[in-house]
């Protein structure tokens, strides 16, 4: 049966209705050329990946250096410092502390920081510290203060704003202590030596017991 052409104008008409329905026309009314849908959807994916990998990168860099664990040799490194500095430390403080120098007995200072909340009596004494001792007592201090505050203590240096127990530790326990209570808080007046030959005295004051500190002193 050979078409006419109506029905060739027809199946034409049908056809161009398909494409549009599957595709849709250009904006001159012509058919889309072929691929060119799948090159822009193409594009548009590539630029957002790029996008989404340069905000993401910063991130994931941060994260990267916030959860960064120390290495194992770089942990040992650390601990042998420390240990270093403890010894160094604490040949210090048994230097200072030996031909007959009165000081604060080391036992019971150490016994007084390993037993927090206990009441430990501290005592005075002439004999040489164990470097053993020492070197606890060094590392008391530089747990507890500063290294320059330790490096001073160890020296029997002291200084105005040293606490209580920096000052014991230092030039160890008075002779004699005088307390005067004021409204403002605790005045104290520490002797070391004979008054009345070769004294030396200090001058501490806080709100309370807890928190008297150096305010002055005479040699």
């Amino acid at each position: 049966m050979t078409l006419t052409e109506a029905d060739k104008t027809r199946i034409e008409e049908e056809e161009h209705y398909r494409e549009q329905v599957k595709g849709g026309l250009g904006n001159d009314g012509n058919k889309p050329k072929k691929g060119k849908g799948c090159l822009t959807v193409f594009l548009i994916f590539i630029i957002l990946g790029v996008m989404g990998s340069l905000f993401s990168k910063p991130s994931t860099t941060t994260n990267t250096n916030s959860t960064s664990s120390k290495t194992e040799e770089e942990v040992k490194l650390e601990e042998k410092n420390r240990q270093d500095k403890i010894n160094t430390l604490g040949a210090t403080f048994c230097r200072e502390r030996t031909g007959g120098v009165r000081a604060v007995n080391f036992s019971t200072f150490i016994e007084m920081y390993e037993k927090k909340g206990e009441t430990i009596t501290l005592k005075a004494t002439t004999a040489a510290p164990t470097q053993e001792n020492c070197n606890k007592v060094a590392g008391i201090c530089l747990t507890l203060w500063k290294e320059e505050e330790c490096k001073n203590i160890a020296e029997r240096k002291i200084w105005i704003g040293m606490t209580e127990n920096q000052l014991i530790l230092s030039w160890g326990l008075p002779s004699n202590r005088n307390n005067s209570v004021y409204s403002f808080g605790t005045h104290s007046q520490w002797v070391y030596g004979s008054p009345i030959y070769d004294g030396s005295y200090v001058y501490l004051e806080g709100k309370t017991d807890d928190d008297m500190k150096v305010t002055s002193w005479q040699d």
